[in-house]
């Protein structure tokens, strides 16, 4: 028999929460401010939520965004993005910023594999900037071939 972890008390839910918006307010802040220690506060919210709740799928994927638009972690920010689709698999925003994330780190064909899923799913928030990077990478492939 497979033991299933409790889910978190309705008060650590709760304050997983907390941690989950303070680190919005961090990320805002180190954005509007340029500000590294913003950032790290909000890395470490997002942590303390998650230490809190690790089914908190939202703070995998907010602290995958950050670690790679913010900071240039994209290795990381995969691993962030992977928790985030092992909870709610087909996730479409997390697939979508994989997709960049593996983009920046030179997985051209996973990226590739991850934007055409995000296409596929449906969602039209980052339809426009998936296409565009779809079209780039077959072309940096297609130079690849070429070479």
């Amino acid at each position: 028999m497979v033991h299933q972890p409790q889910p978190p008390s309705l008060w650590r839910r709760l304050r997983a929460a907390y941690f989950l918006w303070l680190g919005k307010v961090h990320r805002h802040y180190g954005i509007v401010l340029g500000s590294r220690s913003e950032f790290a506060r909000a890395i470490a919210c997002y942590g303390r939520a998650l230490e809190l709740d690790s089914t908190l799928g939202q703070a995998y994927l907010e602290r995958g965004i950050l670690l790679w638009r913010e900071l240039g972690q994209a290795v990381q920010a995969v691993a962030d993005f992977n928790a985030a689709l092992a909870l709610r698999p087909g996730w479409p925003e997390p697939v979508f910023c994989r997709g960049m994330a593996l983009q920046m780190v030179g997985d051209y064909r996973a990226a590739l594999q991850d934007l055409a899923a995000y296409i596929a799913s449906g969602d039209q928030v980052w339809r426009d900037h998936a296409v565009r990077q779809l079209a780039l990478i077959r072309a940096l492939l297609q130079e690849g071939r070429k070479a």
